[in-house]
């Protein structure tokens, strides 16, 4: 499922699922107390099947990490598909996150 992700400077970040169907679910990602200044997405993983001409994304490759002025940078997990997702892991800092990289 493609994801859209936005964050914005009231420290809300929002994602869309864009379904086959043409249907779109809408998250909440709650966790930020500062305005996100930063997001990377994970590079898909694309596999193919000899039964299968079209690629497909790998499940393993949806994670989302977004970086704060409160001084934390938050791993998220985009598999998990309730309306309020939590960040997996949260990375305490000395100071803004102002870029942050997920390298494979």
């Amino acid at each position: 499922i493609p994801s859209i992700v936005m964050a914005n400077t009231h420290q809300q970040q929002k994602s869309w699922d864009v379904h086959g169907n043409g249907k779109i679910s809408k998250s909440s990602l709650k966790g930020h107390r500062a305005p996100v200044l930063c997001l990377d997405v994970s590079a898909p993983s694309w596999r193919s099947t000899n039964n299968d001409p079209l690629p497909s994304v790998s499940s393993s490759s949806l994670l989302l990490l977004s970086g704060s002025e409160d001084h934390t940078a938050r791993l998220w997990d985009l598999r998990e598909h309730n309306h309020k997702r939590r960040a997996c892991l949260c990375i305490q800092t000395s100071g803004d996150v102002l870029s942050a990289v997920l390298a494979p």
